[in-house]
């Protein structure tokens, strides 16, 4: 996780260069823009103009007068381990379905502890630590970021996928919008 810098403005006008912020946007910070005021309009602008000049992070809002930037995983790195996130997207749907049909069936294993929450259940082997989080009623293309870090985090033939994430979220949802951007 990164550390925020928080950043004290009257008007998007105030805001930093995304040059400014990109060197303030790393070394283990993320930065938070807090506006005295900041209108849609002006919101939706300056979220469009830091997220074009600032490609190598996420840039989103993070309240009605806030704005985040946050370093992410960089596309040289996705793309140098490619191979072996498509691996760990296979091997996570896979499991997730098995485990998920198992635990409708209520046929599984005794080495996983389940804990049902909506429309999800977190599966976790006792015996490995391997934590699989699975829709349990509906069945989505869509891979739930948080989801697939708990599971390369705890699964060892996915370490190095693991390794590419300082955050769970934002470092996986960018690694799945450049790979669906790239097929």
């Amino acid at each position: 996780m990164t550390a925020p810098r928080w950043i004290d403005l009257d008007s998007s006008a105030d805001a930093p260069s995304a040059a400014e912020l990109a060197g303030l946007a790393c070394d283990g910070h993320h930065v938070v823009l807090r506006f005295a005021q900041l209108e849609s309009p002006a919101r939706i602008a300056l979220l469009s103009a830091l997220a074009t000049g600032l490609t190598e992070h996420r840039v989103f809002a993070s309240g009605p007068t806030a704005v985040t930037i946050m370093p992410v995983v960089s596309r040289q790195r996705i793309e140098e381990r490619g191979h072996e996130i498509r691996a760990a997207i296979a091997d996570f749907e896979h499991i997730s379905a098995a485990l998920a049909a198992h635990y409708r069936a209520e046929t599984l294993a005794p080495e996983w502890e389940a804990d049902e929450h909506g429309a999800h259940v977190r599966l976790r082997n006792t015996a490995t630590g391997q934590v699989v989080e699975a829709a349990l009623w509906t069945v989505s293309s869509d891979i739930d970021p948080y989801f697939f870090a708990l599971f390369v985090r705890s699964t060892p033939a996915h370490t190095r996928v693991a390794e590419l994430l300082d955050n769970d979220f934002h470092d996986v949802a960018r690694i799945i919008d450049h790979l669906t951007d790239r097929e």
